[in-house]
């Protein structure tokens, strides 16, 4: 019985090499990769994975315990009950047996922990991270809003490309898409009594919706008056062209010394106006210090001017040369100046360009202007006065409905443009006003005027307004207050947590909130393309606006061929 026994502890010890290390080996590396601890499941929610992980953790904890434990004293007691040797020789023998082993072996041992160790920091550092922001990117979750990020605005938000003329209908003014490819319309009746503002950078699109507008105002049969200080590639062709399919007058008058044509900046209008215009275009009004004597008697010599001439240029210098004593005169020095620009200077009986027949033709009318040249930008602020002036006084006998524009506000603003905001749409005019934005606006060429109040004109008497990318702090902020507030459902908190060895899971926990947001964002106004605009219309929310532009033919340039502003009044 006892050498039966023997063979089988023999057999035993013999088959331990190498499976009992091998067998070792397996609880040993799910230790090192799975950790002892923590030996008990979360108080909350535990996971599919806790639990997979809790139980591969306790059973190889159990069987690591039992081979490492229970198995060597056991076979230590039975190899000393069978090997019929004293207890000391059998002993020894066994433990220099084991000691063989130990120094055949350690390498399994060794290799299995640092191997599962090295798992569990690859799986920690590594593989848990991005399985874990996996997971939550198939997580089925509440719908939630989010708030606007500049990344995905500058990524997500393309201009548009669409012909504008296949969104024109009857009764209504198409301006462009919304971000639903629907296209955006006001109707014709209000319309008539409705300013609009666009706000943007050169080259953003202002000219754009301009260009469908204009298509469809002179289809309407309206009167168009457009002054541009600075000059476009595209309007001048397309007023031009419109013109002539609806069989109307087209005018385009230069005001630069270069270009052609005539106009009397000082004969057209009632003769209160005509000396209004002069008075401040040559600075000769009160201004409340010492300088006042001196204006005055210039007025007084004005009046006289205008009194015993036709109130041309060159008629009032020589006049004023004749009658003016002294050698300092603003009054004369101002004429001297003008009358150096071919386009003012012409004799009053060469009539040239008249703003009066051209109201009463119901023609179309392009403006050119220079910023560079003082002269003709004051100029350009006269035409603006006088036009103004003549809408109104015209306007129980002039055949249409005015839409008169004018770009760079900040240069050609003038008084007579700040009354006109608040009044001249109950004569039959509205107008479209661009500018660059408004801290632009807030600092106008002319000192005289007040930007903030102008700003505040604007801000109030335009009820249609389009932002094209605000680029200065002033008009991102007022776009995101005029857009109004939102309630959002929003993720307002999720958490993470960082395991041992520096890998970052997502938890599964986040907290869903309301909150505050605006319609428009400051960041989104910033980082609007070109040809997107955000709209502001009476009776819809703050909306993105994708405008593009007609189609133009600008193979024939008119104004190239003839001297422009020979038309004539023609009685109705």
């Amino acid at each position: 019985m006892q050498s039966t026994a023997a063979v089988l502890v023999d057999h035993a010890l013999l088959w331990s090499s190498p499976w009992y290390w091998i067998v070792l080996a397996v609880p040993l590396f799910m230790v090192s990769m799975l950790h002892p601890v923590p030996w008990r499941l979360p108080l909350n929610d535990a996971s599919f994975r806790d639990w997979l992980t809790f139980i591969g953790r306790r059973a190889s904890v159990i069987a690591l315990y039992a081979w490492l434990f229970l198995v060597p004293p056991i076979a230590f007691f039975l190899f000393i009950v069978t090997s019929g040797m004293p207890f000391q020789a059998a002993a020894s023998s066994f433990f220099a047996w084991l000691g063989g082993r130990i120094g055949q072996y350690w390498s399994i041992i060794l290799g299995a922990v640092l191997y599962g160790a090295l798992l569990r920091f690859l799986w920690d550092r590594y593989v848990l991270p991005r399985l874990s922001s996996y997971l939550r990117s198939v997580r089925v979750r509440q719908d939630t809003d989010k708030l606007v990020d500049a990344r995905d605005e500058i990524a997500n938000l393309q201009a548009k490309q669409f012909e504008p003329e296949k969104f024109f209908v009857e009764g209504k003014i198409f301006y462009g898409l919304d971000v639903n490819d629907q296209p955006i319309y006001y109707g014709l009746e209000d319309f008539y009594t409705t300013h609009h503002l666009v706000l943007g950078p050169s080259d953003f699109g202002k000219g754009i919706i301009l260009q469908s507008v204009f298509k469809q105002v002179i289809g309407f049969g309206f009167g168009v008056f457009y002054v541009d200080p600075k000059g476009d590639n595209w309007l001048p062709y397309l007023l031009q062209n419109e013109a002539k399919k609806a069989g109307r007058r087209f005018v385009y008058l230069d005001l630069r010394p270069e270009g052609k044509g005539v106009w009397h900046p000082f004969m057209g209008g009632s003769d209160r106006e005509r000396r209004t215009r002069i008075v401040r275009a040559f600075n000769l009004e009160k201004v409340g210090d010492n300088s006042d004597v001196y204006k005055a008697k210039e007025r007084a010599l004005l009046d006289d001017a205008l009194e015993n001439t036709d109130g041309s240029i060159k008629a009032m210098l020589e006049y004023v040369k004749k009658e003016q004593d002294s050698d300092l005169s603003m009054l004369r020095d101002s004429l001297r100046e003008w009358s150096r620009v071919n386009t003012f200077a012409q004799p009053g009986k060469r009539k040239g360009h008249s703003i009066e027949a051209c109201l009463m033709n119901n023609a179309i009318v392009y403006v050119r202007g220079d910023l560079r040249d003082p002269v003709v930008k004051e100029a350009t602020k006269a035409y603006i006065a006088e036009l103004t002036g003549e809408i109104t006084r015209l306007e129980p006998v002039r055949p249409a409905h005015v839409v008169f524009s004018a770009d760079e506000l900040k240069f050609i603003a003038c008084a007579e443009l700040m009354e006109a905001i608040a009044t001249i749409r109950q004569f039959r005019c509205n107008m479209f006003l661009l500018g660059q934005s408004f801290a632009n606006v807030e600092a106008p060429d002319d000192k005289r005027l007040d930007g903030k109040a102008l700003a505040s004109e604007l801000e109030v008497n335009t009820p249609i307004k389009f932002v094209y990318r605000a680029e200065d702090k002033r008009t991102a902020e007022w776009t995101e207050y005029m857009s109004t507030k939102q309630q959002l459902c929003v993720v307002q908190r999720e958490t993470t947590k960082t395991n041992t060895h520096g890998g970052e899971e997502w938890e599964g926990h986040r907290m869903v909130g309301s909150q505050e947001a605006p319609i428009i964002s400051a960041t989104t106004a910033r980082n609007l393309p070109r040809r997107v605009a955000i709209g502001f219309m009476p009776g819809r929310l703050a909306t993105k606006v994708f405008t593009s532009p007609t189609k133009i033919d600008n193979s024939e340039a008119s104004w190239e061929d003839k001297p422009a502003g020979s038309e004539t009044l023609h009685p109705r």
